[in-house]
């Protein structure tokens, strides 16, 4: 059988392995949790310490004067990485400190749509955002990419968000795009306190990042 016969067959195995590669990175904390428990079942190790959990506040004070949205808009997950896409706190470069016992309460792309969400509501709640599964049609698209999501150790410790923001129109055309980044410093490196400067540094970026999109909508 010649190989051109099975291209169709071979180009849909090679789109299927993808699709799962793709979808076991991101639930790759989830797999973590179920493997563990697997483990303690069947007797296999001792119980894994329990984890503290942080989240992110959704920022709710803007800058006067409020302007609102045209129309409707859905806010797609940000694109990431697999190194992004966890629930761990990450370090810049080579730094590795040991915050095994902290983590984000969902994997960190989900967590930045979600509180978006949130914060474009708290904005003009008149106008609220959509995900795009749920979003009428004819809606404008905030598509966003997370390029850092991170705690830099030197000269000072501090937090560092960054995510590229691009806005179409209904049509898919261009709109507008920009990169937003907001750091904030980190009193002592200790989970509580990163958190802390994550939550200031995502406030920072969400009342740029909205403000910006209502401009431009």
């Amino acid at each position: 059988m010649r190989l051109s016969e099975n291209s169709g067959p071979l180009h849909d195995a090679i789109g299927n392995l993808g699709t799962f590669a793709d979808g076991l990175a991101r639930n790759t904390p989830r797999l973590d949790n179920i493997i563990a428990g697997l483990d303690r079942t069947m007797g296999g190790g001792s119980a894994p310490a329990r984890k503290t959990t942080f989240d992110l506040s959704p920022a709710s004070r803007f800058d006067a004067p409020i302007r609102p949205f045209k129309g409707t808009l859905a806010i797609a997950e940000p694109t990431a990485i697999t190194a992004l896409q966890t629930q761990r706190f990450l370090f810049a470069g080579d730094d590795d400190k040991d915050f095994s016992d902290a983590q984000w309460s969902d994997a960190l792309p989900q967590l930045v749509q979600a509180k978006l969400l949130q914060s474009f509501e708290n904005y003009d709640i008149a106008h609220p955002p959509f995900r795009p599964d749920t979003a009428p049609e004819g809606s404008s698209r905030l598509l966003l990419d997370m390029r850092k999501f991170e705690i830099v150790t030197a000269p000072q410790p501090h937090a560092v968000i960054a995510l590229s923001a691009k806005l179409l129109d209904a049509s898919g055309h261009l709109r507008a795009a920009r990169v937003f980044q907001q750091e904030a410093p980190i009193e002592t490196l200790a989970p509580a306190p990163a958190a802390k400067a994550f939550n200031t540094a995502f406030d920072a970026l969400a009342r740029e990042l909205i403000p910006w999109t209502a401009s431009n909508s």
